[in-house]
């Protein structure tokens, strides 16, 4: 009727209807060979693989207040049981075939007696029993497959427990069961005869009917429907619901699973069975369709698979062929059910009949939505896989759906994509209280300016420590400010910028602070980068002067004469006379111009994605995070840290900066020393370390006995870690897991956490989710110093920055918020390739 509203045409499918009609359903001759429906034999197949599994364990259970004729209900089970074959059945193997075996008419129903009267604890006895009853294992070779438990609370209270297996019920079936036991009860009761009818056929001649029939044109006609279809599903999706799950996950092509009930032939209607078909729906969200249009697709693919239910879902997956898993089912993970089945109606005559909720202890799908119609008012639940999601979450989605259901009843015409999602608390929390880092901080200073104040303050404090070789805060400060003159006269002013290109020693980090007082930025280049990377890297860069060290390789040398242009290349060792006499005494921000909002220094992407960009960070950002990490680090002056990372490396920049604007003092490994298992492991503990930064994949390569006792602060950055490593270093120690995008500024983001998480804000930067239409998607930083740009591009990278309230970078890393703020980080993605897999756990 909905796809030919005009009579005539009504009609026409009608008549076509008729001429290709099945054949009609028949007794089979009993015997060992009775074979199983498809959806029987899946149901085994699953048995067979999985073993015993509560997933498909259908339970029921009834209060009964009054006098209960235990006779008459006896009676009503047993009679049900030889009525019904199904209810007999159980499944043995024949040759390598799984076929049904019918047991004698009079086998009866397997039904326990318990007497719970006198019982200190009845309720919880009873809710023990009602929670073990439903999760005992069926065994489907032995049987029965139905069974109940009976227990007595008092002289005229008990509670009746019904559990059938999926594999020879359904939903209607158990409508079925309910009439007819409360039929045959009243009629035992009465001392009547059964009132019910004979049953023409039995589950046994429908199995055997569908497996005949399911064999010729019809099954060519309807498998060609589901191979155009579905055979191009990419079997990654675990969404559903269309609209909703199409918002969350950010998927348009989504396929949902709709049970039906299959009772299309009015001879199966009275018998007990597993008839329910499953039919897959592919639903297109593509091309931002409104809600109108979206119930229009609906519409359309629902009507087209119903007119295709009669193959089996079974046959669907064997013709469509997809990836198989035993960690989903295929085709989809998501299911929807409409419950229109009728419920039956249960009247004993002196009972007062009360229905009890068994607990669902495993879910069949990722994710099932049940929703039914019951006095004009919708309601249902919504099961879940425990392992994937956690409550909260699942609750948060069905306000969700709550309000996007809302919102399509009133904007038929908005875009699915713009209607609003979160409520106003929730938008309050997401973007105002999850963000609440302001804090005050040093704004105002430049990096060098923070650590010529330390120097000041504490002159014979050992700053950097290097095979041996100690520098105090005086020297290094009175280093750089000779350098720093020299390269004053080479042309370094604000924002202009200094490659460096050294391996790990003193002289890189006098080298970067001279840069800074003279007002520029660095750009280190890393020796070890082949020659096309650091030719380009200078190109781009453009530098005004270039510091060196004569050991980088005559390689490495070629390339830089190469590549600098007119830039004159400076050999900090070497050429150390031309500017050993210069005064030194700090530069005055007078002198040479620069302030916070002046550039600190250039690091390079890898490039993965095409070619690197220079990143330009502010002093003001430096100093941001540097007074966050010494907080949320515990660095204090007494704190021995190591430079790990590579000079080229963001990371770098945490290490150096964080310890000299504290006081503490660095300790620099040689540079030929590769930092990593028993060697790293002993570097830690010879040189007192007390803080370190280290990727999870280096951490996992210490030895066993490794104990790292004498670091107080263990951070985890480059990557996610895992529970084991956090179960074996974050005992007695700050354990955090950091995460900073090169783009923005290194270190914006520690978790302090006992398990893997993604990142909590260090202050006073903000992480928000947003999208055009206001509601969440992936995430934007804004913050202190948020100079991401390519480096001979500043212009553009300005008009791709964007505010909310400061200045502000936008991300594409997608990230989940746990209930309690913290976000948990998943896959970044462009062109098709991951640019950063970090597991996600929820």
């Amino acid at each position: 009727m909905f796809t030919r509203p005009v009579l005539s045409d009504f009609a026409a499918v009608v008549r076509e209807a008729a001429r290709s009609a099945l054949p009609p359903i028949t007794p089979v001759a009993r015997g060992e060979g009775l074979v199983l429906s498809f959806a029987q034999q899946r149901l085994w197949f699953l048995a067979q693989m999985e073993g015993v599994s509560q997933a498909y364990h259908m339970p029921m259970g009834l209060r009964l207040d009054g006098v209960l004729n235990h006779q008459a209900l006896r009676y009503a089970l047993d009679r049900i049981v030889a009525r019904h074959e199904s209810l007999r059945t159980r499944f043995v193997m024949r040759d390598g075939v799984p076929l049904q075996h019918i047991a004698d008419a009079h086998s009866g129903f397997a039904l326990q007696e318990y007497d719970l009267r006198g019982h200190e604890t009845a309720e919880a006895e009873l809710e023990r029993l009602t929670g073990e009853e439903a999760g005992a294992p069926f065994d489907l070779e032995q049987g029965p497959l139905i069974r109940g438990r009976l227990l007595r609370l008092a002289e005229q209270e008990h509670v009746l427990l019904v559990t059938t297996h999926h594999i020879v019920s359904d939903g209607w079936s158990q409508g079925i069961l309910v009439n007819e036991f409360s039929a045959l009860y009243n009629a035992c009761r009465a001392g009547e005869e059964d009132p019910l009818p004979p049953l023409a056929i039995q589950y046994a001649d429908y199995a055997a009917w569908q497996r005949r029939w399911v064999s010729g044109e019809v099954l060519q006609a309807q498998s060609a429907y589901w191979q155009q279809t579905l055979t191009t599903l990419f079997m990654t999706l675990l969404a559903g619901w269309a609209a909703l799950l199409s918002r969350l996950s950010g998927q348009h092509d989504l396929v949902i699973g709709t049970p039906m009930a299959n009772r299309t032939r009015a001879e199966v209607e009275p018998l007990i069975g597993l008839f329910l078909n499953t039919l897959a729906l592919r639903i297109d969200l593509s091309g931002s369709p409104s809600t109108a249009d979206l119930l229009q697709r609906v519409k359309a693919q629902a009507l087209e698979a119903q007119q295709h239910q009669d193959l089996p879902f079974e046959q669907v997956v064997e013709i469509v062929n997809p990836p198989r898993s035993l960690a989903h089912s295929p085709l989809f993970q998501v299911t929807f059910t409409w419950n229109n089945n009728e419920a039956g109606e249960l009247k004993m005559p002196g009972l007062v009949l009360e229905p009890i909720g068994s607990p669902q202890v495993t879910a069949q799908f990722t994710m099932s939505l049940l929703l039914g119609e019951q006095d004009a008012v919708i309601g249902g639940g919504l099961a879940y896989a425990t392992t994937l999601f956690e409550r909260d979450t699942v609750e948060r989605m069905l306000d969700y759906l709550r309000r996007i259901l809302d919102a399509m009843v009133k904007q038929e015409y908005t875009p699915i994509e713009h209607l609003v999602l979160l409520g106003n608390a929730e938008r309050e929390r997401l973007l105002v209280e999850w963000n609440a880092t302001q804090a005050e901080y040093p704004d105002r200073s430049c990096i060098h300016e923070l650590i010529e104040a330390r120097a000041a303050a504490s002159p014979d404090t050992v700053a950097l420590e290097h095979g041996g070789t100690e520098v105090s805060y005086a020297e290094l400060n009175a280093r750089a400010n000779r350098l720093a003159r020299h390269l004053r006269k080479q042309g370094v002013s604000p924002d202009t910028r200094v490659a460096i290109c050294m391996t790990r020693g003193i002289d890189m980090v006098v080298g970067l602070l001279a840069v800074w007082k003279a007002g520029g930025a660095y750009v280190p280049l890393d020796p070890a980068y082949p020659p096309e990377r650091l030719s380009f890297m200078l190109k781009d860069s453009a530098p005004v002067a270039v510091l060196m060290h004569a050991w980088i390789g005559e390689q490495t040398q070629y390339t830089l004469l190469a590549a600098a242009g007119f830039a004159p290349i400076l050999d900090i060792e070497a050429d150390a006379m031309r500017w050993n006499e210069e005064m030194q005494d700090n530069l005055p921000r007078s002198e040479t111009g620069a302030g916070p909002e002046h550039l600190a220094y250039v690091i390079y992407t890898s490039g993965s994605t095409g070619q690197p960009k220079g990143v330009m960070v502010a002093h003001r950002g430096v100093g941001n995070l540097a007074q966050a990490q010494i907080e949320g680090f515990g660095i204090d002056a007494d704190s021995r840290v190591l430079q790990f990372a590579s000079f080229s490396f963001d990371a770098c920049v945490s290490e150096i900066v964080t310890t000299l604007v504290r006081g503490a003092t660095l300790v620099l490994p040689a540079s030929e020393t590769v930092l990593a298992g028993e060697v790293l492991a002993e570097v830690l503990e010879r040189e007192g370390i007390t803080h370190v930064t280290l990727p999870p994949v280096v951490l996992a390569g210490l030895p066993e006995e490794a104990q790292l006792e004498t670091v107080r602060t263990l951070v985890m950055a480059g990557e996610a870690s895992n529970a084991a490593l956090v179960r074996r270093f974050g005992h007695n120690r700050r354990l955090l897991n950091a995460y900073g995008p090169t783009g923005i500024e290194c270190g914006a983001g520690a978790a302090f956490r006992p398990q893997p998480a993604f990142a909590q804000c260090l202050w006073p930067d903000r992480n928000h989710g947003v999208r055009d239409d206001a509601g969440v998607r992936p995430a934007k930083r804004a913050g202190a110093g948020d100079w991401a740009s390519d480096c001979q591009h500043p212009d553009l990278s300005a008009r791709r920055a964007w505010s909310a309230g400061a200045a502000g970078g936008r991300r594409r890393d997608p990230y989940r918020r746990r209930a309690g703020g913290t976000r948990l980080s998943e896959p970044r993605c462009i062109d098709g390739r991951a640019l950063c897999c970090r597991p996600v756990q929820q």
